[in-house]
Formats: structure tokens, C-alpha cells, sequence
């Protein structure tokens, strides 16, 4: 298959979905093959990561679940809208779910057409990181844990984009964003404790190396970021080796070819723990099951072609 394929730059310099360009040969570029069963490892997950994340977090706690439990401890007290830091902190699991799976549905859309490159790697970075989020709430083992670390991702959240403004609740009101954050900080005071620093390089290499253990999270992460940053070491890794000819982007397939790992692991991990803590249907944990061995063939095919992969 590599032969036949040719490099077909446009007038942009951004290449192919797949073919050599500027000295880079085509085997060392993401071949049809690659895109096609990238796209099915990532897009076959999005349906029912979807479902699951509405069946977690859009109806009632189930009865007998780590989710009910957590929300009956005394901990968990009514705020001032009428509900609860503990219920928020289960809806915020699910926007970071939410988050994420769109990152995932938007780059198997990109995947198979001409051009993209480089935003590949920052769509994957922002699933990365929301699901970075989501890990690092569902990793509380107590209802006061999962307490103050929801209210200290919000806190660092909320500091950036609501330090000098207004924002919206749920129910429409408008509040004073600094006053909010001084509301959080009190709660963590009444329970003896002061805000912490949350950051998000932590969290999301945190998640990479949860999911794949031995996996050198950090340096994925910031290979991600570096790309989305623009930094000179993450965009120079798509250029073509024949810079005389003029600059011209490539997908190198040891550089794009873990994108699908890193999205397919960090899902399967907080999926799997979404539907732990709130206890979702056999039903949808086997078909989310059969999901999962579904892609395992295409992701062992892919790991046999490179074993530095």
C-alpha cells in the first residue's frame, strides 16, 4: 500500500492524510490503513461514552450505589441554589465526560481529510485534559475527598475565568464570580482545610498514566502541548525532512499513531469508572464491554506494525 501512495501537498503546505512529503518517506507517514482504523478505535467508542455519561448523571442516584452513598453522608450539605457540592461535583464528572467524548467525535471527523494536522494533537490534548478531570474526581475514595476536590478544581477554575466577572448558574442567576470563589474557599475552611493548587499538566498526565501503566504520561502530555502551543519542538516534529523545497507538514505515524491510544485508553479508564461509581445497567456495561473488544484487534494490529508503538 505504501507504494502506491503519493504525497499530494496543496498550495498551504499542509499534506496529505497520508504520503511522504520533503524527504519523508510514506512509511514513515500515517498510511490509509492507519487513518481508517484510528478512526474506528476512536469514533467506536464516542456512541455509548455518550449514553453511559447521560445514564450516569441524568437521573437520580441508583439505589445501593457508591454515587447514593456519597450523596447521603453528612458531608454533603445544601448550598444556596437548593442543591448540593456533592451533586455538582457528579454533574461536573459529566461535562468533563461530555467534553472529552466531542474532543473525540470531532477528531475522527478531522482524521480522514486532507490537511489537518496539527489539530489532531490539540483535540486530543483537550480530551486528555477533560478527562484528566473527570479521573481525578472519581478517584476520591470518601464523600469529604471527593468534597474538597471538587471544590478545589473549582476554585481553580472558576479564579481564571471568573476573576473579573459575572457568570451564569444552572437556573439563570447571575453571581459575582470573585465573591463565589470566596464562597468555596469558606466551605473548605468550615471543614479545616484551605485551597489547594490544582493543575491541569498534573491531572491530565496523571490520567495518560493511569490508563496505560509504564506509559510516560508527562511526556505525551507535553508533547501535546507543545503542538497546540505552537512551540518550535512540537510543530518542527510534522515538518518535512527537505526544508529547501520549502516547508511542508506531514503526519508522521510514530508521532499521530499514539493519538488513538492515548484517547481509547484515557476513555476507557473514566468510563469504566463512571459506570462503578454510579452503578449503570448490566445492559449498557455489556454493551460498553463489547465496545471495548471490539477495538482490540484494530489497536494489536497497529502495535504489531511498530513495536515501538
Amino acid at each position: 500500500m505504501a507504494d502506491a501512495l503519493k504525497f499530494a501537498a496543496g498550495a498551504d503546505g499542509f499534506a496529505s492524510r497520508s504520503g511522504g512529503s520533503g524527504g519523508v518517506d510514506p512509511e514513515e507517514c500515517l498510511s490509509d490503513r492507519d487513518v481508517k482504523l484510528m478512526r474506528q478505535i476512536v469514533i467506536g467508542l464516542v456512541p455509548d461514552a455518550n449514553v453511559i455519561t447521560h445514564l450516569a448523571v441524568g437521573q437520580r442516584a441508583r439505589p445501593g450505589s457508591r454515587a447514593e452513598a456519597f450523596l447521603s453522608d453528612s458531608v454533603n450539605v445544601p448550598t444556596s441554589t437548593g442543591a448540593s457540592h456533592l451533586q455538582s461535583a457528579h454533574l461536573a464528572i459529566g461535562f468533563y465526560s461530555f467534553a472529552a467524548i466531542d474532543h473525540m467525535r470531532s477528531f475522527s471527523v478531522l482524521l480522514p481529510k486532507d490537511g489537518p494536522v496539527m489539530s489532531l494533537a490539540t483535540l486530543t490534548r483537550g480530551a486528555v485534559e477533560a478527562f484528566g478531570k473527570a479521573h481525578y474526581l472519581l478517584q476520591a475514595n470518601s464523600p469529604s475527598e471527593l468534597l474538597r476536590r471538587h471544590l478545589n478544581l473549582g476554585i481553580a477554575e472558576l479564579s481564571t475565568s471568573a476573576k473579573h466577572s459575572e457568570f451564569t448558574l444552572f437556573n439563570g442567576e447571575r453571581i459575582n464570580g470573585p465573591a463565589y470563589i470566596d464562597g468555596l474557599k469558606k466551605v473548605l475552611a468550615d471543614e479545616g482545610r484551605k485551597a489547594e493548587s490544582v493543575g491541569v499538566t498534573a491531572l491530565a498526565s496523571t490520567v495518560l498514566s493511569d490508563s496505560a501503566p509504564g506509559a510516560p504520561g508527562r511526556a505525551f502530555y507535553s508533547q501535546l502541548s507543545g503542538v497546540a502551543h505552537g512551540e518550535t519542538a512540537g510543530v518542527t516534529m510534522f515538518i518535512g525532512k527537505d526544508v529547501e523545497a520549502g516547508i511542508g507538514f506531514v503526519r508522521r505515524r510514530d508521532v499521530m499513531l499514539p493519538y488513538a491510544g492515548m484517547l481509547f485508553g484515557t476513555c476507557r479508564l473514566v468510563l469504566n469508572q463512571i459506570i462503578t461509581h454510579f452503578a449503570v445497567e448490566q445492559e449498557h456495561k455489556n454493551r460498553w464491554l463489547g465496545v471495548l473488544e471490539r477495538a482490540e484487534p484494530w489497536i494489536d494490529y497497529l502495535r504489531s506494525t511498530d513495536p515501538g508503538l
